[in-house]
């Protein structure tokens, strides 16, 4: 590409942005955006490939503050991959798997848990510094965990290999030579796919954990059989028919929860990046029948959502629709007969909420709902969506590096003050996860919660 091409796409990109984005300075000032773009400009004249291209471009995104206005995932350009995965647990980066599909060579005290602290010669902490500066976020706590999984970001293509410096269990720091790989690779790709595939293949789980006599229901993603997305789908190679119904999920759940009288219910959010927020109004019929609040939804109209909805054909380009107050009525959302209805295993017991800073976007908006309306208890960290935010994304193709992105053309206004306050729905009772546990696969805060419950907590 030349120079000129990338200047056309950087045109086009903040043209597009403004046409798209409900609120593009709802977090920076228009007059900072605007010189970040030029600083971007100036940067793309040493432009060399698509790869620092996508760089600059990221920055710019990064500027706007806003996590759904962003670089996709799902694009297949080439990125150094470690031969292991990494999660920050504690504040600090640890190894959360071996990726032995790739590299099986195994070093003294280096596993699940292992803390990582330099990567040849630069500390963690600098790195996530560096990464954060490529990764739009809403909120600083999610945007470390993101940096945190992204460790080798920052590395460049063709660099061989890495000096990981980690210490073990018992503290003993330990240094060795790691090789780098490249997702360009197909075994290399599939095995990054496998991490990802269950989270997507798997977005509900419902059963009763017998030994505590608790109600558990997993929500991996906002996505089930019948509210599913497309690309990601077929990115993953999932059958959408494969997918569990959440509706029969609950009803199968609470059914037996009736039937064996369990009073107590955790609804496990953690980790959860969003997806459909239509999904939680499938649950929440099972716990009250009284009106609920919800977000309040602005939308832009512009070219590319009048082409994804026909609906808004006839709007002004550039106008605000304000949706106002919203309020769900029972049963809210719903896939069962009548019949089904007028028998619906009620559930009166006491509701927990399991919550982290990986709750995001639509998974953050279903404990938003549950927070404002009072129908659990919280027990975790801060949700990592940021509140009151844009959301609900138009996808862009740039016309010369064909670059895809991803803008929002809503903003979301939550239904709970506190989340105004925080930009997060906080808990009500504060528990992380601990490396020693992380360690040895125990759940640090399922356990805590469990035994709330048993403390009669309500």
């Amino acid at each position: 590409m030349r120079t000129q091409d990338y200047l056309d796409d950087l045109d086009y990109l903040f043209d597009r942005v403004k046409s798209i984005h409900p609120c593009i300075d709802f977090k920076t000032p228009l007059g900072v955006i605007e010189e970040e773009m030029e600083l971007c400009k100036k940067r793309a004249k040493n432009c060399v490939d698509r790869q620092s291209f996508k760089q600059i471009v990221g920055s710019f995104l990064r500027t706007i503050g806003d996590a759904h206005t962003a670089i996709p995932v799902f694009q297949e350009d080439p990125q150094v991959v470690l031969p292991f995965s990494t999660e920050l647990v504690q504040g600090q980066v640890i190894v959360n798997s071996l990726r032995k599909e790739i590299f099986d060579e195994e070093f003294s005290g280096f596993r699940r848990g292992s803390m990582i602290h330099y990567l040849s010669g630069r500390s963690i902490e600098e790195i996530l510094e560096e990464n954060l500066q490529r990764i739009p976020f809403n909120n600083v706590a999610w945007g470390r965990k993101k940096a945190s999984r992204e460790l080798a970001s920052h590395l460049s293509l063709g660099v061989q290999g890495v000096e990981v410096t980690y210490s073990d269990s018992l503290g003993r720091v330990r240094t060795h030579d790691f090789p780098l790989f490249s997702a360009s690779d197909a075994s290399v790709r599939d095995c990054l796919m496998n991490e990802q595939r269950h989270t997507f293949a798997a977005p509900v789980e419902a059963r009763i954990l017998d030994e505590h006599r608790v109600g558990y229901l997993k929500i991996r993603s906002c996505w089930d059989r019948m509210i599913f997305n497309n690309v990601i789908l077929s990115v993953f190679g999932i059958d959408p028919g494969s997918l569990p119904d959440i509706d029969r999920e609950c009803w199968a759940l609470f059914s037996a929860m009736v039937e064996e009288d369990i009073g107590e219910l955790i609804i496990d959010l953690r980790g959860n990046q969003g997806g459909n927020s239509r999904l939680g109004h499938f649950i929440y019929k099972y716990l009250t029948k009284k009106d609920l609040l919800s977000y309040r939804t602005n939308v832009k109209i512009s070219e590319e959502l009048k082409g994804m909805n026909d609906s808004f054909r006839d709007h002004i380009n550039g106008e605000i629709l304000d949706y106002g107050e919203i309020r769900l009525m029972f049963p809210y959302e719903t896939r069962l007969e009548e019949a089904q209805l007028k028998q619906l295993p009620s559930f009166e017991g006491t509701t927990v909420v399991l919550v982290d800073s990986d709750t995001y976007s639509s998974a953050e908006w279903i404990a938003a709902e549950l927070s404002a309306n009072e129908l659990a208890i919280f027990v975790g960290e801060p949700t990592g969506g940021g509140g009151s935010v844009p959301g609900d994304q138009l996808y862009i193709k740039l016309p010369r590096s064909e670059l895809v992105l991803a803008i929002s053309c809503k903003f979301f206004e939550a239904p709970d003050c506190d989340v105004h306050k925080y930009g997060a729905v906080v808990p009500d009772f504060f528990f992380a996860q601990t490396i020693e546990d992380y360690a040895e696969g125990k759940d640090t805060v399922l356990n805590q919660a469990i035994k709330l419950l048993r403390q009669g907590v309500s």
